[in-house]
């Protein structure tokens, strides 16, 4: 079992990828149907009006746990009644963990090299002909 010294301390991760690897987000629909659960989505979601089949599964499989969605590009990685969008894991339990991808410094750069490429690609004035 893994003890935590400071339960009030969030743990930011900005990168979707660095968090589901660490996290172990369950999906898709299938290897949860595996399990005896019934997604909501084939990305294996689980809304509030289903979230009681979870909670069910936790408690009789500690390997697991329960992501909550508090919304776009934002998780939890803990049950957070009221909610809209649920998930299971198998990973890192630590309560403190947050993905929030909108939150990183360097997506503006990013953003805003996408928009350049694709500008310059507008831009160009190919007209196919070439």
């Amino acid at each position: 079992m893994t003890a935590y010294s400071r339960e009030d301390h969030i743990e930011l991760i900005v990168e979707v990828k660095q968090f589901y690897d660490r996290v172990k987000i369950v999906f898709p629909h299938t290897e949860l149907e595996q399990l005896g659960l019934e997604p909501d989505s084939f990305s294996g979601m689980f809304f509030e009006e289903s979230v009681d089949q979870l909670i069910e599964f936790c408690t009789h499989n500690s390997t697991y746990h329960i992501v909550t969605s508090l919304g776009e590009g934002r998780n939890i990685n803990k049950y957070i009644p009221g909610q809209r969008v649920y998930s299971l894991a198998r990973g890192d339990k630590n309560p403190c963990l947050m993905l929030s991808a909108f939150a990183d410094p360097k997506r503006a750069l990013v953003d805003e090299d996408m928009i350049s490429a694709a500008l310059a690609i507008l831009n160009d004035g190919d007209d196919g002909n070439e």
